[in-house]
């Protein structure tokens, strides 16, 4: 296990809807679904977070990889692809994902679904009711929400700092 500074549970922005048959998996970001990744890509900048600090790691359904590569443009890093943060995942590998990826210092980005990482945010924040007015507990769509490890990545042991989204009133929204 590692220590990561700063883990972002990143839920990808809005994507089209399911097709007739039921296929889930290229469903693409809409145009509002870009605009949420550029802004947290946006935001992202503000904090610094850009470089050899930070590591995305994504989701391989087209909605998620087309927003973690959004995002990793604006912040000139590469996105690794990993399948267990597809919609398909549990709850263990998700977790065991996040640890796996986490670096010692530094921003980590996973780029997935709900309601897996929803969960996975439950399972890592040390007690994620307590954050009503600023997370509403699960993920929207183009919404990140930013923990914070004082040692090793562990359930229970994030600590909440906030939530980034788009908001529909905001330029762009």
């Amino acid at each position: 296990m590692s220590e990561v500074a700063t883990l972002v549970l990143l839920r990808h922005g809005n994507a089209e809807r399911p097709m007739p048959d039921g296929t889930d998996e290229v469903r693409a970001l809409t145009a509002r679904g870009e605009r949420q990744a550029r802004h947290i890509a946006g935001l992202f900048q503000q904090r610094g977070w850009m470089g050899e600090g930070v590591r995305i790691v994504s989701s391989p359904l087209v909605r998620a990889e087309q927003t973690a590569r959004i995002v990793a443009g604006a912040l000139r890093v590469e996105v690794e692809i990993d399948n267990r943060l597809s919609t398909h995942a549990d709850m263990p590998e998700q977790i065991e994902s996040a640890i796996e990826h986490a670096t010692a210092q530094g921003v980590l980005v996973l780029v997935g679904h709900n309601p897996t990482l929803s969960l996975l945010a439950h399972a890592l924040l040390e007690s994620p009711q307590t954050h009503e007015r600023t997370w509403t507990g699960e993920l929207r769509t183009g919404e990140g929400l930013v923990m914070r490890f004082a040692g090793v990545m562990r359930p229970g042991g994030g600590r909440f700092v906030e939530a980034l989204r788009l908001l529909d009133d905001e330029p762009g929204g």
